[in-house]
Formats: C-alpha cells, structure tokens, sequence
C-alpha cells in the first residue's frame, strides 16, 4: 500500500540532498490545477468536469508526480567544469592505456592485488598459500622492499613485521574495492604519479575518473578452505562536480595449513572511500581514507615442525585536501593535512608490538599555461615508532618541482626535489619520462634517481629470539640495525611497443645500481648455550638488469592470446646468490569467447599458465621449476557474471619456500554483479 506522504518526504529529502533529483527552488501551482488522464486513443485531455474513480490521495499523488515532472524538466541543471589537475593530466597523458591491467583483469580472476602483476613476468608472485595468507612481489627478481603504491593518488606505506623478515609487502593488505584502472609503471617512470622509489609503482585510479557515469557492483568469491571474499563499490560524479568513490571488502579463510588442531583461520576488512565536494567554481574540499584490518595466525615452516604466530594488523590513512583556483581554472593551490596508524601485532611464540603514527601537512600551487603543467609542492610531517620498549619521533620535509609538456607528440615530464630527515639530512630525487606513442606502437623512455631513508622499524627492531622452529637445534632471532644507511637508487627503463593496442608486440628493458642497498640478511649466530638464525637488514651494493618479451594476440572476439618471458641478471656485492631469487620467469594465457545472440549469453573458458625458473632457498633447497596452470569458466547475462575458478589444475605439488608445500588443486567459484555499469 502505498503512501503519498511518505512519497512526497521521501522526494523532498532526496530533492535536498541533490542525490538524483534537480528541483526548482519554489514550484507555484495554481489552484485550477487538472488531474491529467490517459484517453482510449492515448492522446492527452484536460477535462475539469470529468469524474473519475481516483480517490483524493491518489489525485494529489498523481498532481504531485506531474509538478514534479515539470520541475525537473524546467529546472536548470548546475554544470561545473572539470577542475584543473595536474595529477589526472599527468595519469591522461602518460600513464598509456598500454600499460592497463584491466581488460587481462576481465579475462582472469583476482583474489587479491597480488593478482595484477602476474600477466607480466618481469615480477615474481610468491603464494605462500593458495588461500590468503601472505603474497609477496619481486620486481625484477630484486628482494626487499622495492616497490611504490600509488593509490587513487595517495601514496600508501604498508606496513607488517613477518618473522623471518625478507623486507617485502604483503600485497593482499592493499586495497582493491574501488580501483577501475591498474597501471605497472616500469622503473622510474612511476615517480611522475608520487612513487617514491626508483625501482617500479603500482598506480591505481577509481572509476569515477573515466566518466560522469554511475558505477556500483558487489563481487563474491567462495572456495576451498573456508574462503570467501566479498567486495562492494559505488561510484558516481556528478553533474555539479561532486565526486564519490565507495568500497568495502570482507575476506575470511582457514588455510591449508593445520599444525595440530589449530586452523590456519584469518579474516580481513577494508574500508575504501573518497569524497569531493565543490563549493562553487573555485572552492573544493577532497577527502581519502583507507581502512584495514586483519586477524589470524601465520605458520612459519608448517612442513618441518615450525611453530605459529597470531598477527593482528591495521592500517589507517586519511588526506583531506582543501584546494582553491581562479576564474580560468589555470591556477591552483592545494592545502592539505594527512593522518597515518598503523600497528602490527605478534602473539603466541613469537610476541612483538609495532605502532606507527604519523601527522603531515602539504602546501601544493600548480599551473597550466600554453601547453605546459607546473607544479611546486612542500610537505612536512612527524612519524612516531613505537616498538613496545621505546618511542622513537622522525620530523622530515620535502619539496618538489615538476615541470611537463603532455599536448606534444613526444611527451615529457621531469620531476624533482629532496626529502630531508633529521637524522640522514637530504635526500634528493628526481625523473625524466619521456612518451610517444600512437595506434601503430609506443616508446617510454624514463631515467631516475632516488634516495632511500631507512625505516624506523628497520633501524629500531628490538632483539628478540624464540622458539619458532620447534624441535630444531637453532633458534629463531630478528633485530634492527642502528647503523643503516640510506639507499642510491639510480635506475632506467625503456619499453617499446608495436603493434595496436589490442595485438602488441613489447619489449621492456629496466636496469640499475642500488647503492647501500637494504636487504634482510640470515646468518647464524652463538647466544649464551644455543644458536639462532638472526634476520636483520644490512646495506651492500645492487647491480641489476631485466628483459622482458610480451606478445598478445586476438582472433576477433573469438580468441585471445597473451604470453611472454622475463630474464633477471642480479649481483651482489656482498653474497654470490642470494634465496629465492630466480633468473626467469614466463607466463602464458589463452581465452576463448562465444556468444549466444538468441539468448544474449556470453560464454567464456580461459587457462594461464605461470612458471618461475630454478632458484634457492635459505637452506638451499633447489625450488621453481614446475608449472602451474590455471583455469576458469564463465558466463555473463546482462551485467551478471558467474566464474569457476580451478587453480593448481594438474594437482601439481609444489614449493614455493622450504617447508611450504602447496596443497594441491583449489577450487572457487564466485560472480560479478554490476548494477549501474
């Protein structure tokens, strides 16, 4: 039973709000007002001497739905220009569709961000299970934390102590709710978008970028081992420049993994969100945040006897921006405050508690004139790292310039400035890009340099040791290293591209010296009766080079075809090898498409295999070296698509550390359901 009052609150609210509804700011309605009435021949008739049926309620409904109408259609819609960006101009112009993950996104699966690297091979995934536990990526073979996230254009700092600490992120703490574009930006060439080292950055944009066009969609994937990982979004830009971007994700699994009776169980949250409001044509205020939180116990060598530690994780970020322009929209000036807590907390054999918290504040002015962007940039900020012993406070401040001609044929942009931390002074950086491309191929070329400060964690982790390994004659023990230096990273890339874009031929070349370079080192130590293998970071010098062939290949719409190889060349200056750090690494993947027209049924069967050469592990182990092939089945009706997903399809046993056997097939099935798309 329907109700007008509830109907005419119900509209007056949303028409307030400016969700959806334009109203006049006062609709006057004379009192000879007509109800208006469908006639037999569907023509409209006003007739005030008519009678009908309707009752008083049902006449006002109908009177008010009519006002309505008109109000809509005569009231002016608010149309604000887009604001001037030099971030979105720098992703519009540089960050080339070519480097987009997201159709091979669509044609696979993705259970967590670890996902969007695979379909190149110049990045090395390891799974320590198939079910989520930890994922980490080496880019070009390198170890250690090499890698920049740019999320939505705020940088993002993961931060997680692992026993037996290898300096990589667990990539499946980053978020992926809302992400629509997914950008791997080769070598320096990612410090154009904020990426702060010189390696390689994972730049990902939402979807309210693209078009003023509603997006939202739930996502759902179930499988072996209790697994189940539920996402959500929403996004929308609005005709009066407002812009909403909305994600949440839930993720829960046990693991393959039982030492005992105990369960490898964890579970996940993610918070996701960004907000601009604009007040007028001058004035507008942004906001970001990232929420996260995780729970469960990790195994540290389930296949020898090791032991378990619970860890409990969080991370919180939030950026609120309050940006002026003028008139022409060619000038800008942001203002900005930023807000970091993170912790990461150890329990059972293994007890350790680390908080980061930190406050920053940002100054930015930039211009667009006669074909070029400019931007000026201050920063500065307090980080406070607290490892349950003793509080440790870094003040730091940066500046930067940046400079770019992106309306050229062949495109450039330099970025440059210095970070200065009180305890290691200055520490400068900067790229040159360089970018043409067309429908027949593309060229970038990039060069950088960039200065590591080590973290207080690396620097301040206090000495602890502990029974980890169980029955084994040596001990468990990590510790920081006071005596740190900061990192040089010098490094270049190039990657060229033939071909359109849908049938690519490309070969990347990144390569370089990390000079102090910080990698967690194992070596055996003597503490009182026992020993113990001591984790701990040490600088030593880098020399690295990466080749990278990929080739794609489309049939139509019936086939596609993607493949391609990576070969790494890593010395050291102070080891001959180094653990699981392979040569080469190849990829390979296939989709097959039909479609029913009488139905209007997709029908899609995909397969992908990824294979990493032979390397060792701390034990020296010999492992890679086997296959692993993956499958999928789907179908799409209208904007609902269902998957199957079998990973591990050949039930091939293998390792990818010592002691972590993986379990074998998994399966998992799941859908994608895109309400506004």
């Amino acid at each position: 039973m329907r109700c007008p009052a509830l109907t005419l609150i119900l509209a007056c609210a949303l028409s307030l709000a400016g969700l959806s509804i334009a109203v006049a700011q006062e609709i006057v309605v004379p009192d000879t007002s007509r109800v208006v009435a469908p006639t037999s021949d569907s023509t409209v008739v006003l007739d005030s001497t008519a009678t009908d049926s309707l009752s008083a309620a049902e006449r006002a409904r109908l009177s008010f739905e009519e006002r309505l109408q008109r109000a809509r259609e005569q009231a002016p819609k608010r149309e604000v220009k887009p604001r001037l960006s030099v971030y979105d101009t720098l992703i519009g112009y540089f960050a080339s569709g070519r480097l987009d993950q997201r159709d091979q996104l669509r044609r696979s699966y993705y259970m967590t961000a670890g996902d969007y690297f695979k379909f190149n091979p110049s990045y090395r995934i390891t799974r320590w299970q198939l079910t989520p536990n930890r994922t980490t990526v080496q880019p070009y073979g390198l170890s250690g934390d090499r890698l920049s996230y740019v999320n939505h254009g705020l940088a993002l700092h993961p931060f997680e102590h692992s026993v037996e600490p290898d300096g990589l992120i667990d990539i499946e703490d980053l978020p992926t709710s809302t992400d629509g574009a997914v950008y791997l930006m080769p070598g320096p060439s990612g410090m154009l978008f904020g990426g702060e080292q010189a390696v390689t950055t994972l730049v990902t944009q939402p979807r309210t970028r693209e078009s003023k066009q509603v997006r939202s969609g739930f996502l759902l994937d179930k499988g072996n081992y209790a697994f189940s990982h539920a996402r959500g979004y929403y996004s929308n830009k609005f005709s009066d420049g407002r812009e909403l971007d909305l994600g949440i994700g839930y993720r829960v699994a046990d693991g393959a993994f039982i030492v005992g009776s105990q369960k490898n169980s964890e579970d996940a949250y993610f918070y996701d969100g960004h907000l601009y409001l604009p007040f007028g044509t001058k004035v507008g205020l942004s906001i970001d945040g990232h929420l996260y939180s995780r729970e469960g116990p990790l195994f540290v060598r389930p296949n020898g006897g090791g032991d378990r530690v619970n860890r409990d994780r969080f991370d919180r970020n939030l950026r609120t921006t309050f940006s002026i322009q003028n008139d022409s929209q060619t000038v800008r000036t942001d203002i900005g405050y930023r807000h970091l807590r993170q912790g990461s907390y150890l329990t059972a054999a293994y007890q350790a508690r680390f908080n980061y918290t930190g406050h920053g504040v940002d100054l930015s002015r930039q211009w667009y004139s006669t074909g070029s962007i400019r931007q000026v940039s201050l920063a500065a900020d307090m980080l406070e790292y607290d490892n349950a012993y003793q509080q440790y406070e870094r003040y730091a401040g940066d500046f930067s310039l940046l400079f770019a001609r992106p309306h050229q044929s062949v495109k450039w942009a330099l970025r440059a400035g210095t970070r200065y931390v009180e305890e290691f002074r200055a520490a400068p950086y900067g790229s040159l890009t360089v970018l043409a491309e067309s429908e027949r191929g593309m060229i970038q070329l990039a060069v950088g340099y960039a200065e590591r400060v080590p973290t207080q964690h690396e620097l301040y982790l206090p000495f602890q040791t502990s029974s980890l390994y169980g029955l084994a004659a040596s001990a468990y023990a990590d510790s920081g290293n006071a005596d740190l230096k900061k990192e040089r990273q010098v490094t270049a890339s190039a990657r060229l591209e033939f071909g359109s874009v849908r049938q690519p031929l490309a070969l990347e070349v990144v390569g370089g010296r990390i000079q102090n370079a910080i990698e967690w080192n194992r070596e055996l130590i003597s503490i009182t009766t026992n020993s113990a293998w001591l984790f701990s970071p040490v600088n030593t010098d880098i020399n690295f080079a990466t080749a990278t062939l990929t080739r794609a290949h489309q049939l139509g719409d019936l086939i596609h075809l993607i493949g391609g190889g990576s070969y790494h060349w890593i010395e050291y200056r102070r080891w001959e090898d180094r653990p699981y750090q392979p040569d080469y690494t190849v990829f390979g993947g296939a989709e097959l498409h039909l479609y029913w027209p009488s139905k209007r049924i997709h029908f899609w069967a995909y397969g992908e295999m990824e294979y990493v050469g032979e390397y060792e592990g701390y034990s020296g182990d010999i492992l890679g070296e086997e296959p692993v092939f993956n499958g999928k089945l789907s179908f799409q009706m209208g904007n609902f698509r269902f998957r199957l997903v079998y990973q591990n399809v050949l039930n091939t046993f293998y390792r990818n550390r010592e002691d972590f056997e993986i379990p074998g097939q998994v399966f998992t099935w799941g859908f994608d359901w895109n309400f506004s798309d």
